[in-house]
């Protein structure tokens, strides 16, 4: 993707920015200027002292910051952000320290994601964007709360954060953005086969039967927003396919990944035999594009229910309509 000014890249120097009151480095100037990829600057994150950016939301100890105009809020909520790579298996709370750490000089304000539920803090995220397209900070703050079943807030009135070393390097250029508990309802419909049952869960919902409630799982990912006709045709073209290589990612296909259509829908679709302690599990996984969002729908099974079970699956995900 080609990328506009807008989008500036991490450096090791500024993505360790935050790090450097509590590990005394030092960075030659030269070398803060040469772009590296964000994952270079972990071991240094890894440094930092156990919750450094978790203090507990309490006025004393806090540092207080000028509040953002609605003009410069709009600025930064869409500036684009490289995409974070090993989003997989990363809590609310890990992915919000990254995600600080690697805007805090990069964009016009840090992006300090914060909350006081201890739900969403150890909520467990999934991985919605390939490394080719970099999301706006809007659209990160949404994935997030979509996916912990929360919705965030830039609060005027709330704008601080802790007054560390850490911080402190900084000063104000911070944006506080605050989750609170509130799920969104689905931005679809789909038709179930006779009998079969929607339990929704923290992140997605399940359908089947009430003996089989793993027989069809849908999952709504991030929104995109191209910049231009490239990153269009590329949202339209393998992005599905990139995004479901990140979910599938050390499993072994059944044969070449495929182009399909979900409902009217374009998107590819992934088969594989996973050898669980209960036995052979088959397991199926769509991923596709609608609207300017991505979905993903997932059926497993006993392979030996594979007949009995699939077919109502692909018959339901079939009827998948935005609302």
């Amino acid at each position: 993707m080609t990328c506009s000014k807008s989008r500036q890249s991490f450096s090791f120097a500024v993505a360790v920015q935050a790090a450097i009151a509590l590990s005394c480095l030092t960075v030659n100037a030269a070398q803060a200027q040469k772009p590296v990829k964000f994952s270079d600057a972990i071991p240094e994150l890894s440094k930092l002292r156990k919750d450094a950016f978790r203090t507990p939301d309490a006025k004393p100890g806090m540092r207080v910051l000028k509040p953002y105009s609605e003009a410069s809020l709009s600025k930064i909520l869409n500036e684009r952000v490289e995409t974070i790579e090993g989003v997989d298996r990363l809590s609310f709370d890990a992915f919000a320290d990254k995600v600080l750490a690697g805007t805090s000089a990069d964009l016009s304000a840090g992006i300090y994601m914060t909350t006081n539920n201890a739900e969403i803090k150890r909520h467990i995220l999934f991985p919605a964007y390939p490394k080719k397209y970099w999301p706006t900070v809007k659209e990160y703050l949404d994935l997030i709360a979509l996916q912990c079943g929360a919705r965030w807030s830039y609060d005027r009135n709330n704008q601080y954060v802790p007054d560390n070393q850490a911080f402190r390097q900084l000063a104000d250029q911070y944006a506080r953005f605050d989750f609170v508990p509130g799920a969104a309802a689905p931005s679809y419909t789909i038709t179930l086969p006779s009998g079969w049952l929607a339990a929704p869960k923290s992140y997605g919902i399940s359908y089947g039967g009430k003996d089989y409630m793993q027989a069809l799982e849908i999952y709504e990912l991030g929104a995109m927003s191209p910049e231009n006709a490239k990153d269009a045709a590329y949202v339209k073209g393998d992005f599905a396919k990139d995004v479901l290589a990140l979910w599938t990612e050390g499993l072994k296909p059944l044969s070449v990944v495929k182009r399909v259509r979900v409902g009217a829908y374009d998107g590819y679709v992934f088969e594989t035999i996973i050898d669980a302690r209960s036995g052979k599990v088959y397991y199926k996984q769509w991923l596709f594009v609608a609207g300017n969002k991505a979905y993903t729908a997932i059926s497993r099974m006993p392979e030996a229910s594979k007949a009995a079970v699939l077919p109502g699956a692909e018959r339901a995900l079939s009827s998948f309509k935005l609302k």
